[in-house]
């Protein structure tokens, strides 16, 4: 490795030119996001506008994953209820990602999870109903 280079966490550039256009996509859609959407900081601040991206990190133990998730926790709604021998939980929110270890933790917590595009296009079918 040449030095000052920094070592990739990426399998081939391909797949970092991938992951860089996927973030350009994502953040583009933040920008322009649907008025029924809306941006929060990991310890659940609703932001009003992407002028403010960071906060103090509370928990240096805590990988992006779990900030992810308390986020998602502090911000939820929560309602259960027991019908019969299934327990039924409400949610006021959905996690967008595909990311599968995200996905497990959010199962575990009850978080409800989607893929950004199956959310995106129920984002814009439903924002023009009047």
């Amino acid at each position: 490795m040449a030095k000052g280079a920094r070592p990739t966490k990426y399998a081939s550039p391909e797949h970092a030119a991938m992951v860089a256009e996927n973030a350009r996509h994502a953040l583009a859609f933040l920008k322009d996001r649907p008025p029924n959407t809306r941006c929060v900081t990991s310890r659940g601040t609703v932001l009003q506008s992407l002028g403010v991206t960071t906060e103090d990190d509370y928990d240096q133990d805590k990988n992006n994953d779990d900030l992810i998730l308390d986020a998602c926790i502090n911000l939820a709604m929560h309602k259960e209820e027991i019908r019969g021998n299934m327990r039924v939980v409400y949610r006021d929110l959905v996690l967008l990602t595909e990311d599968r270890n995200l996905k497990l933790k959010a199962h575990m917590t009850d978080i409800p999870v989607n893929k950004l595009s199956d959310f995106i296009h129920w984002a814009y079918s439903t924002s023009n109903i009047a």
